[in-house]
């Protein structure tokens, strides 16, 4: 039954298509003007049937179930299809830059159809594009297409990646400058310092000024132009990166608005610097931010050691498990410790009124005068006395509303104490603690050389026990201790008389010499 009304199903529709199809053919011998019918979803359709999906500048035309019908299509395709062709193309010269964008992958779209793909060319900064034309649209929908991207791929490039394409055609950068600008340019404008310690140390700071006018900074851990590491620029330059190293795939660019990556995603060697982030441990953060971190920990004290204040945790955007990972990753050293803070501390005096602070600066203002006062105040008028009574008044008046105020009070908390009784609500006790994790960083200098050797103490190791005495081979016997003799030799390597005679050697003076006399007696003495 099921085969049976599978085929009865296909026939029917077999012979209603037929129907139509008989009906094109009509239409066509009589050559008559067929009308057709685009939807919202790219369908064209010629009296109530589909022959087709339009998606850009590309059609799928439906397939025939009969010869007869393919062959009606391929006409009807042709003849129709054509000037929807140049319809579009028209509309595609005169469409803003708003309407196109590019994709992770490359492609370029033209409101949400595909209409081309960039290509690697000879300049990085000048890729090729292929369009996606069909050969109906004909030679002039393509040229008009292709000229198209062409121009919306220039701008788009010049935009985002602007002080990168002044930097490049400056011709005013001479020497150092200039070579160390075509470096930045070739890396799409972020260079690991580490990767050109030798050229920033050459550069003085005038040199770096002219670097400065564009937008570059020199930081501590990377080089960079400010306005490449935006979002858009990012991805740009992933895509042009990506096509210069020839990958089949475009590695993914970070998602927007993120300062730091913790889940750090699988790619190519130097893809990260590419993204504008700089990896550290387990963590990768965005160049500029980590500037910023370094210049608030510059500050702190790692010898005594510092904790992660508010300001470190909110611009990277991490916890304090993951910012410890990346402090590790530093070079410092992570000390966690717990301690016990109060659930619910004790609220705090209310401060004194200021009516109490107006009567105590009253009476200092009075004490000067009080001798005055005492005479006075048995001569007082009657709007003294209305005062007085008025504020007698007001502060009884206070006090009633002080005390219907407290008895409300009493019934709230006796109410909150019978619901609390009865469970309705959980409450913790004044004495409640819960513990607390401090995270503690203190800096750990690397040994640059080899470690220093430990020495024992004198008779705690056997390398430091008395040596026996060393024995000759001849005889056997203990070496004796070795006494230089010390016989000065002359000129022509025989002994002097003065090592021959114990006598001590007396020196002649000259007799013509004026204070010869005093000589002799200086030897003599």
């Amino acid at each position: 039954e099921d085969r049976l009304s599978d085929s009865l199903h296909r026939k029917l529709t077999n012979r209603f298509i037929d129907m139509k199809v008989s009906v094109l053919i009509r239409k066509l011998s009589k050559k008559e003007q067929l009308v057709p019918e685009i939807t919202e979803d790219g369908q064209i359709e010629i009296e109530g049937q589909s022959i087709g999906r339009l998606e850009g500048f590309r059609f799928f035309r439906n397939l025939g179930s009969t010869p007869d019908e393919e062959k009606v299509l391929k006409e009807v395709t042709n003849k129709i299809v054509g000037p929807q062709f140049t319809l579009l193309a028209n509309k595609i010269v005169k469409a803003p830059n708003q309407e196109f964008d590019i994709t992770e992958q490359g492609g370029i779209i033209w409101g949400s159809h595909a209409v081309g793909k960039l290509v690697k060319g000879d300049d990085p900064y000048s890729p090729r594009i292929k369009v996606f034309v069909d050969k109906v649209a004909g030679e002039k929908v393509s040229e008009k297409v292709q000229s198209r991207l062409d121009s919306y791929v220039d701008q788009r490039i010049k935009e985002d990646l602007e002080n990168l394409h002044k930097l490049r055609n400056d011709q005013s950068l001479e020497g150092e400058v200039r070579g160390f600008a075509q470096r930045i340019v070739d890396e799409f404008g972020i260079l690991r310092r580490d990767s050109v310690i030798k050229e920033v140390t050459s550069l003085d700071q005038e040199k770096r000024g002219f670097l400065r006018a564009f937008g570059v900074k020199f930081g501590q851990f990377s080089v960079y132009e400010l306005t490449s590491i935006k979002p858009y620029p990012t991805r740009l330059r992933l895509i042009l990166w990506s096509l210069q190293k020839g990958f089949t795939e475009f590695p993914p660019p970070p998602p927007f608005g993120l300062t730091s990556l913790t889940q750090l995603p699988q790619g190519p060697e130097g893809y990260y610097p590419k993204c504008g982030f700089f990896k550290i441990g387990n963590v990768a953060i965005r160049v500029d931010i980590l500037e910023r971190l370094m210049n608030l920990i510059r500050v702190e004290d790692g010898k005594k050691g510092f904790g992660p204040s508010a300001e470190m945790l909110s611009i990277t955007g991490l916890s304090r498990e993951m910012f410890s990972e990346f402090m590790k990753g530093l070079g410092y050293k992570v000390i966690v410790e717990e301690s016990q803070k109060p659930l619910n501390p004790p609220a705090l005096d209310t401060p004194p009124g200021s009516q109490p602070d107006e009567k105590t600066d009253n009476q200092a203002n009075g004490s000067e005068s009080g001798e005055k006062d005492k005479e006075l105040n048995t001569q007082v008028s009657e709007s003294t006395l209305e005062q007085t009574t008025m504020e007698n008044q007001e502060k009884e008046c206070s006090k009633e509303e002080k005390s219907n105020i407290a008895d409300k009070e009493e019934t709230s908390l006796s109410v909150s104490g019978d619901s609390q009784a009865e469970g309705d609500t959980e409450s913790t006790q004044e004495g409640e603690v819960v513990k607390e994790v401090v995270y503690t960083y203190k800096w750990i200098p690397k040994r640059t050389g080899p470690p220093k050797k430990k020495f024992t103490k004198r008779g705690t190791n056997n390398q430091t026990q008395r040596r026996e005495p060393y024995k000759s081979e001849r005889d056997g016997g203990t070496r004796k201790k070795f006494v230089k003799k010390f016989k000065p030799v002359d000129k022509k390597g025989n002994v002097s008389q003065r090592s021959k005679s114990n006598k001590p050697y007396k020196r002649k003076h000259d007799p013509n010499h004026p204070f010869a006399a005093l000589l002799d007696i200086r030897d003599k003495l």
